[in-house]
């Protein structure tokens, strides 16, 4: 009986992590859409770019996105589309929630036909 509680007991730490030391680290997470301004549509295939986490994903076919295990702090959103202008966001990813982002995105030959008026 005693080896039976032992070999769980060491099971049980083995798979908590325990075992390696491994610390709990807390996180929060950004998810969101990406849409066109004018039509409202979603923007599939958008890169959605953390420069200071080293981290880029691309949106899904309905425009979502999502960014998880950041730590908690602020963070500037880079949001890249060909044929788009360029959105940057700032946002605070906070411990245990998810911060969330809509973006808009302007077709870059709107911009330059109002410069040309």
């Amino acid at each position: 009986m005693r080896t039976k509680i032992a070999c769980w007991c060491g099971l049980l730490v083995l798979f908590s992590g325990a075992g390696w030391g491994v610390p709990w680290i807390p996180s929060g997470s950004i998810s969101g859409h990406v849409h066109a301004r004018d039509s409202g549509r979603p923007l599939a295939a958008v890169q959605v770019l953390l420069p200071e986490a080293g981290v880029e994903v691309r949106t899904d076919s309905d425009g979502a996105f999502r960014i998880a295990l950041l730590p908690p702090g602020p963070y500037d959103i880079k949001v890249i589309c060909k044929g788009y202008m360029s959105v940057q966001l700032r946002v605070i990813v906070r411990q245990g929630r998810p911060t969330a982002v809509d973006c808009k995105m302007l077709r870059a030959r709107d911009v330059l036909e109002a410069r040309r008026t």
